[in-house]
């Protein structure tokens, strides 16, 4: 299976999200709960709104690319059709 780049920063993304959510600190630096619960919120907040801005800029470029491939694809076919008439003119 192949994965993008989205999906791959969306997998080490989740990973870090699980190691923080799921191992509190074990020195005193986040003692108060309250705090430790704000930058598991903060974390969340920013790992969420990250994806969603990935998810957005994928989608604009697979829409972009399907209607640049189409567009390669009638400059060839104009390309081929032109060509093989001007061959055919100038080889008679």
């Amino acid at each position: 299976m192949r994965y993008g780049k989205n999906t791959v920063l969306a997998q080490k993304m989740s990973y870090i999200y699980v190691d923080i959510i799921f191992r509190p600190p074990v020195d005193s630096t986040f003692a108060n709960l309250d705090s430790w619960t704000s930058v598991r919120k903060e974390l969340r907040n920013f790992s969420e709104q990250s994806l969603r801005e990935l998810e957005e800029e994928r989608a604009a470029l697979m829409s972009k690319n399907v209607i640049l491939e189409e567009q390669l694809k009638e400059s060839q076919d104009y390309i081929d059709k032109h060509l093989a008439r001007y061959v055919s003119h100038y080889k008679t």
